[in-house]
């Protein structure tokens, strides 16, 4: 059923916390939730549903972030390639984290801030999809390629979220980084002795 054609799912909820610096977090993508896409004229609902192995063995190293999926190499607000997009892919969802260094970014974390854009979006290549009929939802089973996320001014699935962070969120993580990398040392010197 896919055609190799890039899609694009809009989610939502988007929040912005003051610091000095425009960090942003959220949930891109939704897995295991049905949700409505399309009603036709006589009322019926037509959905779609992301398997949470949708993103298994994708390569997530460049994904970029941008507003309203903008072609435009400008309108990228964050990118995993350069650390500034933190991708983190859980059981319910894939979950993100970045850090908006432009003056559209400031601009976006503005209007996040103020609850103007409250919504994510997804962008992805299907590879392998099937069709419910008796409860017209198309399940995606398998996603070849995510093309980007991005925060939007309408969302489709809306159980997504963005928020604005402050940058103790990023000292917390790197705090438990090192504790972890020492814990992991101690252990090594004691199997040692």
């Amino acid at each position: 059923m896919s055609e190799n054609k890039i899609e694009f799912r809009s989610v939502a909820e988007i929040k912005a916390d003051d610091d000095g610096k425009y960090i942003i977090s959220g949930k891109a993508i939704c897995y295991n939730e049905p949700t409505v896409l399309y009603t036709d004229r006589f009322g019926t609902d037509y959905k779609e549903m992301i398997l949470n192995t949708a993103l298994d063995n994708v390569d997530l190293s460049d994904v970029p972030l941008k507003y309203n999926h903008a072609k435009e190499k400008a309108k990228i607000l964050a990118r995993a390639r350069q650390k500034t997009l933190v991708l983190e892919n859980k059981a319910d969802g894939l979950y993100f984290t970045a850090e908006l260094n432009t003056n559209l970014g400031e601009d976006v974390y503005t209007a996040i801030k103020s609850g103007d854009i409250v919504g994510c979006s997804f962008g992805f290549i299907c590879e392998a999809d099937e069709f419910d009929t008796d409860s017209n939802t198309r399940v995606v089973k398998k996603i070849a390629k995510l093309t980007d996320i991005s925060v939007v001014d309408d969302a489709a699935y809306k159980e997504t979220f963005v928020e604005a962070r402050s940058t103790d969120y990023f000292k917390q993580l790197e705090e438990t980084k090192v504790k972890e990398q020492e814990k992991r040392e101690k252990l090594i010197l004691l199997t040692m002795l």
